[in-house]
């Protein structure tokens, strides 16, 4: 169905009634909520659809909505009589959180998530009983992917095509915007934000960054995987392609798996052989500022 506007709600109750298929004859069941992701398995037209969770995806047909089915698979909430515009039950996997501070180290990394409104090229959902791939309506359109390589953290530094510029000044010409606390969310902590991550997490506060500042439309399905908490955010930046290496600009996002969640921060500045970050959740659901050595973090370049 058509997504008007995203609510976030609580007290949705899982769903155990069978919902219909509409617009097509038969769709494709996903293994991630993108139209790239593996097919798992196909529903006919006569099929009723137990939905166990809602999450966002790629959009398509003006909606990010995918429903996951109780085959463990997610379909286009579009092709799904829910018989409303948004969410009907509960969120899947609402994940985003990090280490707090303690000591000199900064914690690491977080699995994120993948928007996919940005270039990919759009398979059909919607299937006929004559031939994979065809629909009542094709989703999507053709758009130009970015095709950043990434590479083994090992020897990235010299690798990445990312951040080449190693910005061995202050980099203050490349801060895109002023080091303060700008978060939105910071009286209202431990709620949902808009891109599927805890708010007043470190996660969160360099999602909406990322989204604000870069105009990167990233939330904790961008690309396809999950990116979840800071630990994994690392392994998910590999599997979306985008650059991680040693090589932090103003602008990148500095992660580390440390600890039980890692750490995720936004790089503010660059000045030799250190970084300054801002970051949520070193002080606990606060914001705070950081100088530090540049061999803290591995680097994520989502766009600079």
């Amino acid at each position: 169905m058509k997504l008007a506007t995203l609510t976030i709600c609580t007290g949705l109750a899982s769903i155990t009634a069978g919902y219909k298929i509409i617009h097509a004859s038969g769709l494709n069941c996903r293994a991630e909520p993108n139209v790239n992701s593996k097919i798992v398995l196909t529903y006919s037209q006569n099929d009723n659809i137990t939905v166990d969770c809602q999450t966002q995806g790629e959009k398509l047909f003006g909606t990010a909505v995918w429903d996951k089915t109780s085959d463990d698979c997610y379909v286009l909430d579009y092709y799904v009589d829910t018989g409303n515009t948004g969410y009907v039950t509960k969120k899947c996997g609402v994940a985003g959180k990090c280490n707090k501070g303690s000591g000199s180290s900064a914690g690491d990394g977080s699995e994120g998530g993948s928007n996919a409104t940005e270039g990919t090229t759009a398979a059909a959902e919607g299937t006929t009983a004559a031939a994979e791939g065809t629909a009542t309506a094709t989703e999507g359109t053709t758009a130009a992917g970015e095709s950043a390589t990434s590479t083994d953290d090992n020897n990235d530094d010299d690798k990445s095509s990312a951040g080449g510029n190693d910005n061995n000044n202050n980099g203050s010409s490349k801060v895109p915007g002023p080091i303060k606390d700008d978060y939105p969310y910071k009286h209202n902590c431990n709620e949902v934000d808009p891109w599927l991550y805890y708010t007043c997490q470190c996660t969160s506060f360099v999602a909406w960054r990322i989204n604000s500042r870069l105009k990167v439309s990233f939330n904790n399905h961008y690309k396809g995987p999950n990116w979840g908490n800071a630990d994994t955010w690392a392994n998910a930046a590999r599997k979306t392609r985008v650059p991680i290496n040693n090589r932090p600009v103003p602008g990148c996002v500095a992660q580390t798996d440390r600890g039980a969640m890692g750490h995720v921060a936004w790089v503010a500045k660059v000045a030799g052989s250190s970084v300054t970050i801002e970051e949520y959740n070193w002080a606990k659901l606060k914001y705070s500022t950081r100088t530090v050595p540049r061999s803290t973090f591995k680097y994520i370049h989502i766009k600079v």
